[in-house]
């Protein structure tokens, strides 16, 4: 058997058993399997996270290496934000080809640097060594107050389940990106290893709405200051196995309201019709929202907070916390959401 036949969450699992031995010494509170790890140090929490981003995985052909740096930062401030973390410094890990020029290695640093930059997380170190591919691997460190960590446990049947932002940007982009890929009739390596779309070209806007992703992490920092949060993480995988998740963690289920997903536009642009775009939304991934629940008493005090400041997004109640199964619901009809999704080493099954 191969990694490829059971995927990532299976490989996570292993992980875990071989390393459960280490999980509650040093203080560890939230160890192999969460968003983050979680420390005690005082009266507060370190937080520290790293997620992986390679080229043949995470950045399709003719990404330009600004918008894969700030991609690789984003996705690590994400998992912080699920955790209502704030940032506090992160180390980058680079492996490159001997032949990659020196000037998209400055853009792909600029573009990390950006994005750290933007939310006040100073890079503070790392490596370098040679790869056959590009491989990022930052691994980011945050902190959080011990009664404002944001877990996956702790939400229960009634509970309402939100989201922030909207389902679907990504998966749109990337159709979009394939379409213009096929339209230019380029495949990879037809324009050399390191050829990518510049800003001036109609298709850098693709790239940027699939690569230039916002973390929500002052949302994060709302929810978990709030303290209304029962349980939650980040939705970058696709709606559905986040949902999944969430359910196992909690013994609960979910029955979700299919007119209340907060549709991104860009998926009707990319032209899928409706039951598409729904598919996409569940299933596709790569969205990096926020899936999160709150008691129904406390729904309209966080709706108040995320009204009040324009710098949070969009948050939208999709659902509620029931006994079991993970349910959608269309007027009358309803159907059952599988658990799937994108996952590493399968894709998505």
């Amino acid at each position: 058997m191969r990694v490829s036949d059971v995927g990532e969450k299976r490989l996570v699992e292993i992980a875990r058993n071989i390393f459960s031995d280490n999980l509650q010494a040093n203080g560890i509170i939230v160890g192999i399997g969460d968003d983050t790890a979680a420390l005690t140090s005082g009266s507060g929490l370190i937080l520290v996270t790293s997620d992986l981003t390679c080229s043949t995985t995470h950045f399709p052909v003719g990404a330009p290496p600004s918008l894969c740096g700030w991609y690789a930062a984003a996705v690590n401030l994400s998992d912080l934000a699920a955790k209502g973390g704030k940032p506090a410094g992160i180390v980058l890990a680079v492996a490159i080809p001997g032949s990659f020029p020196l000037s998209w290695f400055e853009s792909l640093l600029s573009g990390f640097h950006e994005c750290a930059k933007r939310y006040k997380m100073p890079v503070i170190g790392g490596d370098t060594k040679f790869a056959p591919s590009l491989i990022m691997a930052p691994t980011a460190i945050g902190r959080c107050e011990s009664d404002r960590f944001i877990s996956r446990n702790g939400c229960r049947r009634g509970d309402i389940v939100c989201i922030t932002g909207t389902l679907g940007r990504g998966f749109a982009a990337l159709r979009m990106i394939k379409g213009f890929n096929r339209r230019r009739a380029i495949e990879k390596g037809q324009h050399g290893a390191y050829w990518y779309v510049k800003k001036n070209e109609d298709a850098y806007d693709y790239y940027e709405k699939m690569l230039k992703i916002f973390p929500h992490v002052e949302a994060g920092l709302s929810l978990s200051e709030s303290n209304f949060v029962s349980s939650g993480m980040d939705n970058s995988d696709g709606l559905a196995m986040s949902l999944h998740e969430l359910a196992r963690q909690n013994d609960v289920g979910f029955l979700v309201d299919r007119n209340r997903l907060p549709m991104d536009r860009d998926l009707e642009i990319s032209g899928l019709n409706e039951d598409e775009s729904v598919e996409a939304a569940l299933y596709r991934g790569g969205d990096f929202g926020l899936l999160f629940t709150v008691a129904e008493d406390n729904l309209k005090k966080v709706e108040r907070i995320f009204e009040d400041n324009e710098l949070l997004p969009a948050i939208s109640p999709i659902g509620k916390v029931t006994d079991k199964d993970i349910l959608l619901r269309n007027g009358d009809d309803i159907s059952l959401i599988e658990d799937k999704g994108w996952e590493h080493l399968i894709g998505l099954e």
